[in-house]
């Protein structure tokens, strides 16, 4: 790029880089032509390397002989925190050598959008297919079809693609697999994640101290502040999803408990499953003891410690109870209260009870 075609209205406003083969040299002891001009050129627009570049050379000329440092990377603020030049390697070709610099600055990644194509799964819904459209769109294509001097195999590449065409407009789907992580990182991890790659960065940029170094107690440091924020959302996730199997339990729910305890790497599956005499330890066996206990739940079937006399007692109280109530306010309809006790009804209800056993007199005091 020309100098003349620099966009100087930027310099003030935002934070510029400036990086590549620049022609030219900073280094104070050279002054040619082309190390002036670049020299001027930075001092006007406040454009500079960090202080870790040195004199270290950039360019190796083919004679073996002549070298310079002519590849930079400068700034017109504090966003660069070092600069560091590789060395020659055999594989390298080039008669410049790499230049790396370290900033304080985010830049956020954008995905590959190509790759999205493939990461849904859907399922087609047969069922709700509207026919109508299904069969005007096959028929509004079939005059389309190649003549008879094509080949077979162009023949049903044609008909599969009329098909997939008619079918996308006339049968819904769903979608049934999401291609990505398997728990979604909420804004505090990945604010945590930014973080800890930072401090790994800078850590690695250093020659990977070790001991009381304040990089290595950073980067030990940032990662455990993401582990501890990770396990805590894993915890509250589980508490959560544990009060709403209480609170409202329904199929969806059970089935979910189910596939975690099936999935390998569940953080929430339960450690022992205890039924009756039965008890279950792994995945496994607590799958098989769950699904023999609602299928016998699911079966009707009588109760072997059921009191079916019981039951016959207390039908016999509540059809006294009522034959009372009645007569009282009969007594009561013809201004002439009756002592209960004078009437036929409460004899005979007596003479009932007194036959019944002791219990049935206990659950008739209670009542």
């Amino acid at each position: 790029m020309a100098v003349e075609s620099f966009p100087f209205e930027c310099i003030k406003s935002h934070n510029i880089i400036l990086c590549g083969d620049l022609n030219g040299t900073l280094i104070s002891t050279r002054n040619n032509k082309h190390d002036i001009s670049l020299k001027q050129f930075t001092s006007d627009n406040g454009l500079k390397p960090t202080r870790d570049i040195q004199s270290k050379p950039t360019y190796f000329h083919t004679d073996g002989k002549a070298t310079s440092q002519i590849d930079y990377i400068l700034s017109n603020n504090d966003i660069l925190l070092s600069t560091s030049i590789y060395c020659q390697d055999p594989v390298n070709t080039s008669t410049h050598v790499p230049v790396k610099a370290c900033t304080n600055v985010y830049l956020e990644i954008k995905k590959n959008s190509k790759s999205k194509a493939n990461s849904v799964a859907y399922k087609l819904i047969w069922e709700e297919m509207d026919k109508d459209i299904y069969i005007n769109e096959i028929d509004k294509h079939l005059q389309y079809l190649p003549s008879d001097e094509t080949t077979v195999d162009d023949k049903i590449k044609c008909v599969m693609g009329i098909l997939h065409k008619a079918t996308k407009l006339a049968v819904p789907s769903r979608i049934i697999k999401l291609n990505g992580p398997k728990r979604k990182a909420s804004p505090d991890v990945k604010r945590l994640i930014g973080i800890s790659k930072n401090k790994h960065r800078l850590w690695n940029d250093a020659g990977r101290p070790r001991d009381d170094h304040p990089l290595f107690k950073d980067k030990k440091e940032a990662k455990r502040n993401l582990r501890k924020q990770q396990r805590k959302e894993t915890a509250l996730e589980k508490e959560q999803f544990i009060q709403k199997l209480e609170e409202n339990p329904n199929d969806q729910i059970f089935h979910q408990l189910i596939r975690r305890n099936r999935s390998e790497t569940s953080k929430s599956d339960t450690d022992f499953l205890k039924m009756g005499e039965e008890e279950a330890i792994s995945k496994k066996e607590q799958c098989e003891l769950l699904a023999k206990y609602f299928e016998d739940l699911a079966q009707p079937k009588d109760n072997v410690n059921f009191n079916n006399e019981k039951l016959l007692n207390c039908k016999k109280r509540c059809k006294i109870i009522k034959e009372i109530a009645k007569a009282s306010t009969d007594t009561e309809t013809g201004n002439k209260r009756k002592d209960p006790e004078d009437s036929d009804a409460f004899k005979m209800g007596n003479n009932d009870l007194n036959c019944t056993d002791r219990t049935t007199h206990l659950g008739l005091t209670r009542l």
